[in-house]
């Protein structure tokens, strides 16, 4: 830690961010049961640990900086298991586009403007700038690795990108790669937990990108 840049500036903690997140598979109807559906959760939480030291600096504790210190958020969704598929689209392509559907219409909450996409392209840019696009190695169609793609990958934006190979669609959920464990029957567990744990990743992005909106000078680095 004493390698970061800014090290040693701040005389003490200033925020603190929790995260958790659960996840369940379902039987779609009871006359299929190989036909599952999963469904996720995630919630964060930060408290700005400044704010909530000024709410004692009088004879009362003050229940308004209280409430202010505090911000909190959750999403949830569903995803498709084995059985469930779109209209002439494989298993696996049904994956890959509703999971892609999910992160680009879902926000942390209705006072959001950024998606769980957004949060992706700002935790592959930098503090101040969020990336423009992502680099995809491996078509998901093709297959084709980035030794033999032009330019060693697939840029890939929020709206998606294609693979100068085959031509086929590459959206932004395919760099997480979760498409790679997709299973055509059974259980689709393995699936939906990669996807639970990086959902708690962007959920502490969004609380620590919230704050350093608040107090861009003490953690933007620059």
């Amino acid at each position: 830690m004493n390698q970061l840049a800014g090290a040693g500036q701040s005389s003490g903690v200033g925020f603190a961010i929790t995260v958790d997140g659960s996840d369940t598979e379902v039987e779609a109807t009871r006359e299929h049961p190989t036909v599952k559906v999963g469904y996720l959760r995630v919630a964060a939480s930060i408290v700005d640990l400044e704010k909530l030291t000024r709410a004692g600096d009088g004879e009362f504790v003050n229940p308004k900086v209280v409430r202010d210190a505090h911000q909190h958020a959750a999403f949830d969704g569903a995803l498709p298991g084995s059985g469930l598929v779109r209209p002439g689209c494989s298993g696996v392509e049904t994956w890959r586009q509703e999971l892609n559907h999910f992160l680009t219409t879902t926000r942390f909450d209705d006072g959001s403007e950024k998606s769980l996409g957004d949060m992706l392209l700002a935790l592959h840019g930098t503090p101040n700038k969020a990336a423009t696009a992502v680099t995809v190695r491996r078509c998901p169609s093709c297959e084709a690795k980035d030794g033999d793609l032009p330019g060693s990958g697939i840029s890939v934006a929020l709206t998606g990108g294609l693979c100068p190979r085959c031509g086929a669609t590459v959206h932004l959920a395919d760099v997480l790669r979760t498409h790679e464990e997709y299973v055509a029957e059974g259980s689709h567990g393995p699936g939906v937990v990669p996807n639970r744990a990086v959902m708690s990743v962007w959920g502490t992005g969004h609380g620590a990108s919230c704050r350093m909106s608040a107090a861009p000078d003490d953690l933007s680095g620059d």
